[in-house]
């Protein structure tokens, strides 16, 4: 966890539902099915720091693209950004996919 992510904790947000998100996004870019995710599992968290926490009613967009792929664990490096660009959070989740 980098110092940036430290610094919002005791605000009742937890930071893991940012990284959580570049995560199920990353599902989706993979073709979104449910039971083939279930079957995966997140593999790892890096490089991942806040800009700022997500206030309420923050209608949030979250762009992941793969960085790399070794068989079947993948990693994947994604940004969520407002409703005017900015960037709320980034970093990359590496996720090991499971079998069908």
């Amino acid at each position: 966890m980098t110092a940036n992510a430290q610094s919002v904790r005791g605000t009742g947000f937890p930071v893991a539902v940012l990284a959580e998100l570049v995560a199920q996004s990353a599902l989706l870019l993979q073709g979104g099915d449910a039971a083939l995710g279930r079957k995966g599992f997140l593999a790892g968290v890096s490089d991942f720091s806040v800009e700022r926490l997500p206030a309420a009613g923050d209608v949030l967009t979250i762009d992941v693209a793969i960085a790399g792929r070794l068989g079947d664990t993948v990693k994947f490096d994604g940004v969520i950004l407002d409703a005017h660009g900015g960037a709320v959070a980034r970093g990359s989740v590496t996720v090991k996919q499971g079998s069908a």
